[in-house]
């Protein structure tokens, strides 16, 4: 599947429903080489939308498992219904909020995160530790929000835990070391 047209579909969506008020990721490409790349078992992400970078790190990696979390039921609905559209079976859709959530998954379980909720906040962080196995991705993105608390950056870039990958537009990646 071409990814351009797949970015220029999702941007048309975005545009043309209320309901769906987030762009799509601009760094696709980087995103999809990422998971190619890595080959991670389970993908967590936090921030559905209409489905769009989960079917990027589907089309990257097709034996991937991705659990994806979005508390807008009609962006829940408009992403399962593209996914089937397009055949893809590895995307297990959840609709409710991070911060319910986060606190029940299963420790060591993820080797790849895409966090795109809101501004990144530090208390996540300690779940993400949790529940990321060591050598896991993760890919943080709306730095540039203005709900994005510096002491999430500041520890994970001061942290023995974790070893800043890259850096671009709102995005900072991260590998998990221990």
């Amino acid at each position: 599947m071409n990814l351009n047209k797949l970015y220029k579909k999702a941007k048309e969506y975005k545009d043309t429903h209320d309901h769906c008020g987030a762009e799509p990721y601009l760094d696709y490409h980087k995103l999809f080489q990422s998971v190619e790349n890595n080959r991670p078992g389970n993908i967590l992400e936090l921030g559905t939308g209409i489905g769009f970078t989960a079917i990027v790190m589907s089309l990257a990696n097709p034996e991937s498992l991705i659990d994806s979390l979005e508390t807008n039921s009609k962006q829940i609905l408009a992403a399962k219904k593209w996914t089937r559209e397009l055949g893809i079976t590895n995307v297990n859709f959840i609709q409710n909020d991070v911060h319910k959530v986060l606190p029940y998954l299963e420790s060591d379980k993820y080797s790849f995160i895409f966090f795109d909720v809101y501004g990144p906040k530090e208390r996540f962080l300690t779940d993400f530790e949790r529940i990321m196995r060591p050598g896991g991705i993760l890919y943080s993105v709306n730095a540039h929000l203005k709900s994005a608390e510096p002491e999430y950056f500041e520890n994970l870039e001061k942290s023995i835990s974790w070893e800043k990958l890259d850096e671009f537009n709102d995005t900072k990646i991260y590998r998990k070391l221990l």
